[in-house]
């Protein structure tokens, strides 16, 4: 279920958007995304973006059919956390955290 569970999330960043209309794939590209590693229940990766520098943890919460999202800068302190994010709302989160 792990591979299964990453490969969703990571479809669902790449196809996603964030508010003002820039494709997932391509915000992908600006938080300089690295190092994707699936984990039980999510996918987490690097990112080099111009607000942080460090990993984005992704959970998914399958009973709730949506994730908690955590992001460390590069001493692995939690920097960012969001609770009960819908896969429609990932791309946005992650951006307003990492880039904008």
């Amino acid at each position: 279920m792990s591979m299964e569970t990453a490969r969703t999330i990571l479809h669902q960043l790449q196809y996603g958007s964030t508010h003002d209309g820039t494709k997932g794939s391509m915000a992908m590209m600006c938080w300089g995304v690295n190092s994707l590693k699936a984990m039980s229940s999510g996918l987490a990766f690097k990112v080099q973006g111009s607000k942080i520098k460090g990993h984005v943890a992704i959970e998914y919460l399958a009973g709730h059919d949506h994730y908690n999202v955590k992001i460390y800068n590069t001493r692995k302190n939690l920097k960012e956390h969001f609770e009960g994010a819908y896969c429609m709302d990932l791309v946005e989160l992650i951006d307003s955290a990492v880039e904008s």
